[in-house]
């Protein structure tokens, strides 16, 4: 129940170039997330946990099966 995204070392980066890094997504969806309007604690509801995962993943983890992101196509 959860999905790891891998970020593009070459393409992942900020405006000014600096690499974007797992613990870069993982501040921004926190903050976003807890500090953000409304619809976003709703709309994320379902992510129990984001985990750095190596040098370039982060993991989302989900409540259930039931979240789009965690179905096979």
């Amino acid at each position: 129940m959860s999905v790891l995204y891998t970020l593009n070392r070459r393409a992942a980066a900020f405006h000014d170039g600096t690499p974007i890094t797992p613990a870069d997504v993982v501040w921004s969806f926190e903050t976003l997330r807890d500090k953000g309007a409304p619809l976003y604690r709703f709309y994320y509801g379902d992510v129990t946990r984001v985990a750095i995962a190596g040098d370039h993943g982060v993991r989302f983890s989900f409540k259930n099966g039931d979240n789009a992101n965690c179905r096979r196509s």
